[in-house]
């Protein structure tokens, strides 16, 4: 169920309710742009109402270089730097950030890889994407700051001896 003026998520576009009525839900993009759907197909695309509450579930991966400090050093240190990051920029809305969390997810074939899970009330829907981006931003800096190596898929190839 969506009403006008909630945010949601739908055939890959975020966007504001703008009208809606038993025929027709107009969606209102954030650079001002309109998506028009029946309602008939705007239900069959099973719409993310977000104004309800929403959360940021990112996976992250990290080198396996750092496999021997990954769960006592650099999963508390993401987690509390990130944190602070998140509070401090948003803290107009930090009241709103119900659950953090940085965890260990799974050791992939390439990285080891985090979950990082933040799960807000509806009420700043509007800036899921800003908050998203945000987010990856600090990895980065973190990762650079002390010095954890964010890999990249690579080919390797073994060759027999004296080939």
């Amino acid at each position: 169920v969506t009403r006008v003026e909630d945010w949601v998520e739908v055939d890959g576009i975020f966007a504001q309710v703008y009208l809606q009525s038993p025929e027709q839900v107009i969606l209102k993009m954030i650079g001002g742009e309109f998506v028009y759907y029946s309602a008939s197909d705007f239900i069959q695309k099973t719409p993310k109402n977000l104004s309800n509450g929403f959360c940021i579930d990112l996976a992250y991966g990290l080198d396996y270089g750092l496999q021997s400090i990954i769960i006592g050093d650099v999963i508390p240190n993401i987690e509390k730097r990130l944190q602070a990051s998140l509070y401090n920029e948003f803290s107009e809305v930090k009241e709103s950030f119900l659950n953090f969390e940085v965890a260990f997810l799974k050791a992939n074939t390439s990285s080891l890889d985090l979950r990082i899970f933040l799960q807000c009330d509806g009420r700043i829907a509007s800036q899921k994407l800003k908050l998203e981006r945000f987010i990856q931003k600090e990895l980065v800096l973190l990762c650079n700051k002390f010095g954890y190596t964010i890999p990249f898929n690579q080919l390797t190839v073994h060759l027999p001896d004296g080939k």
